[in-house]
C-alpha cells in the first residue's frame, strides 16, 4: 500500500489504493475527494500517476436543467450530478436559454441573435455595450453588423473630423494651450489622434504650443517652444518677453507661475 502526503502543511495522508478502488467502484473524482477529505486535483493526480484511465463521465443535461429549478446553489447541483461547479456554470446558462447557440472551437458556447444585435444597434448602443449584453466579443458584433451592411459604429463615419481638427489646430496656434484643454473647451467631435495626424501633415508641432501665450505679471510666453532643464527635465525653460519693454529671456516654469512674479531685469516692472 502506497500513501502520499504534501511536503508542507498538515494535509491528511491519502491512501492511493483506496482512491483507486473508490474510483473504480463508480464514484467521480469529486466524490472520492469528499470521502477521503482531499481535493479533486489530488485524486486526479493519483489516478494519472498510477496509469488509471480517466474519462469524462456522461452527464444528463436534461436532468441538470430539472435539478436547477429546484436547487438554488450551483455547488449543490454539481455534487448531485457528480461534476465540478465550474462545469455547471459553463453549460447551464446556454441550456436555460432558448436562443440559438453559436459554438466555437474553444471556450463556452455563445448565444447570438443577429436580430437582437441589429435592434440594440438601432437603439444607439455601442459595439462594446452590445457585446456586453450578448456575452460575446466586440469583434464578433462588428462582424455581424458588417454582414448586415453596417460598416461603421453607432454614429457612422465622422465626415467633419478633418474640418474639426483644423479648427482645433488653428485655435492652438493662435491662443496656445494643451490639446486636452482645447478639446474640452471647444467640445468638437474629433479625436486627439486625428488632430495629431493632421498637424503632422501640416508640419505643426502642436505639443510645443502648450505654454504659448501664457502670461504672469509682465511676462508672456512669446514663442511656441519649451525645453527641459537640468537636473529636473520636468521644470521647463519657457521663452518669455516683457510686455513693457520687450526684453526677451528664458524663465523656469516654476518661476513663471509662482504667486509673486519675477521682475524684469531691464525695466524693473513686475
Amino acid at each position: 500500500m502506497t500513501t502520499t502526503t504534501k511536503k508542507r502543511g498538515y494535509a491528511p495522508i491519502i491512501d492511493e489504493d483506496r482512491v483507486i478502488n473508490l474510483y473504480n467502484s463508480g464514484l467521480t473524482q469529486a466524490e472520492v475527494g469528499n470521502v477521503l477529505g482531499c481535493s479533486q486535483a489530488s485524486v486526479s493526480h493519483i489516478l494519472k500517476r498510477n496509469a488509471i484511465p480517466v474519462s469524462t463521465r456522461t452527464i444528463d443535461w436534461i436532468e441538470v436543467k430539472k435539478l436547477s429549478e429546484i436547487m438554488m446553489s450551483q455547488s449543490e447541483l454539481a455534487n448531485a450530478v457528480g461534476c465540478t461547479q465550474s462545469h455547471i456554470s459553463r453549460v447551464l446558462n446556454p441550456i436555460q436559454n432558448t436562443r440559438v447557440i453559436r459554438k466555437r472551437k474553444n471556450g463556452r458556447p455563445i448565444e447570438i441573435q443577429p436580430e437582437k444585435v441589429l435592434h440594440l444597434h438601432k437603439q444607439g448602443l455601442s459595439h462594446s455595450d452590445i457585446a456586453r449584453e450578448m456575452n460575446c466579443t466586440q469583434e464578433y458584433i462588428s462582424t455581424l453588423l458588417t454582414k448586415a451592411g453596417i460598416k461603421s459604429g453607432r454614429k457612422g463615419p465622422n465626415i467633419h473630423a478633418i474640418d474639426n481638427a483644423e479648427i482645433v489646430i488653428d485655435y492652438i496656434t493662435t491662443n496656445g494651450g494643451s490639446l486636452r484643454d482645447v478639446l474640452e473647451h471647444l467640445q468638437l467631435d474629433v479625436c486627439a489622434e486625428t488632430i495629431r495626424r493632421v498637424a503632422k501633415k501640416k508640419g505643426i508641432p502642436i505639443h510645443k504650443y502648450r505654454y504659448y501665450q501664457k502670461t504672469n505679471g509682465v511676462w508672456i510666453v512669446h514663442k511656441p517652444d519649451f525645453k527641459g532643464h537640468y537636473p529636473k527635465k520636468s521644470d521647463y525653460l519657457l521663452p518669455v518677453s516683457c510686455t513693457h519693454c520687450g526684453y526677451e529671456t528664458e524663465l523656469l516654469h516654476r518661476k513663471m507661475y509662482k504667486e509673486k512674479p519675477v521682475p524684469c531685469p531691464q525695466c524693473g516692472s513686475v
